[in-house]
Parts: C-alpha cells; sequence; structure tokens
C-alpha cells in the first residue's frame, strides 16, 4: 500500500513553519534551475515586478510568487498589490508523486489576463535540468529523489499553464475583445479587399465620366 501524506494531521504553527521551511528550499532551486536556461530567464524580465497568488485549498494557503528582476521569490506573506490570482486545487501530495494532472477546468484565474496569457507561455516553455539545480542547493544525496517530485510537480505547471493559456485566451477574446479570433481577422481582411477592388472601379469610372465631360 502506497504511502500517503495527511495534510489535515499538520496543522497551524507545524504546517507554517514546514511550508516556510519547504519554501526556502524550493525559491533557491528554482532560481538556480531558472539561471540554468537563459531563454526563460530573460523571458522573465517581462514580468518584472509582478505579484502571482497561487491559492492551494488543500493547505488552506496561499502561496505568492514575486518576480524581480528574473529572480522569483516565494512567500506566505502577501505583497501590497497582487496583479493574478491562481486557484487550482491540489488534492494531496501524493497524487502529485503518481501524476495525476488537475483537469484545466478546475483551474480558476482572475486580474492582469496580458499576465496569465505570458506567465502560461513561459511556463510552457520551461524545462530545465531539476537534478542539477538540487545537486547545487542540496548535494548529490537528495539530488534525484527531489529531481522526480520536481519534474513530477512540474507537469502539475504545465497543466497550470495551459489552463492560463485558454482562460485568459477566452477572456480576451469573449469578454474584451482584445484580440480577434483568426476568423474575424480572414473576413475583415476579405471585406477590405472587396472594398478596395470597389474603391478601384469607381476610380475609373469617375475618370472616364471627366473625360466625356471635358471640353
Amino acid at each position: 500500500m502506497p504511502y500517503t501524506v495527511d495534510l489535515n494531521r499538520i496543522k497551524g504553527k507545524d504546517m507554517k513553519l514546514l511550508l516556510e521551511t519547504l519554501l526556502a528550499n524550493a525559491e533557491r532551486v528554482l532560481n538556480v534551475a531558472l539561471s540554468l536556461d537563459e531563454q526563460t530567464q530573460q523571458a522573465l524580465s517581462e514580468l518584472n515586478h509582478k505579484n502571482i497568488a497561487l491559492s492551494l485549498p488543500t493547505l488552506s494557503e496561499t502561496l505568492y510568487f514575486q518576480i524581480e528582476h528574473q529572480t522569483v521569490f516565494l512567500s506566505l506573506r502577501p505583497p501590497k498589490t497582487v496583479d493574478l490570482k491562481i486557484h487550482a486545487p491540489l488534492k494531496d501530495l501524493w497524487s502529485l508523486a503518481q501524476k495525476v494532472q488537475t483537469p484545466t477546468q478546475q483551474v480558476q484565474i482572475s486580474g492582469n489576463m496580458h499576465l496569465a496569457q505570458r506567465l502560461g507561455q513561459i511556463i510552457q516553455g520551461f524545462s530545465p535540468d531539476w537534478e542539477e539545480a538540487v545537486t547545487d542547493v542540496l548535494g548529490d544525496v537528495a539530488g534525484h529523489a527531489l529531481a522526480q517530485l520536481l519534474r513530477r510537480a512540474q507537469r502539475y505547471a504545465q497543466t497550470i499553464a495551459q489552463a492560463l493559456l485558454q482562460n485568459s485566451a477566452d477572456y480576451l477574446v469573449d469578454e474584451q475583445m482584445l484580440i480577434a479570433p483568426k476568423a474575424s481577422i480572414a473576413k475583415f481582411s476579405d471585406n477590405v479587399a472587396h472594398l478596395r477592388t470597389q474603391c478601384d472601379r469607381l476610380a475609373v469610372r469617375i475618370n472616364l465620366l471627366k473625360l466625356r465631360v471635358s471640353p
């Protein structure tokens, strides 16, 4: 029978202390991994000074990502402002370890949809060498096992990224109409081409009429 983690038995200060310890190490590993991926690190420059909240109901906590100068800071303390809020259910740590993905429709987002879309793109393009990053921070002994867990956590993040891209695209198209659908763009282009043809024909007729009335 697989070993499971009963988070309900860890409460109050013990849960807070556990999460803060995990976050401190996760922050170090994440930033080492980012330093090994120059493309993703440069992309983070677009998110400078942005604050993202990830709500995890199972833990009864909200995790805050603060991006400053290509560095990601993790905290349980809310910043003054939050640009994007993500509500992503995570049943338990064992489901994560068993590669159980969260359906994208269960992920809820609110806030800056342009940020959501760009964040989703960055997460999808992020494919670090977790083993090297963990080894650099925690040593060889912890490297292999934790790297496996981080790879599984990345798959969970990929699910969130898919939801960010889908939900933000739907919002921008259907509610704000800031991004036109491809079909609408194609139809608009056809209409412009048709109008241009009609204008050209009209110009020819006007010129013919001028020639007829001129002495």
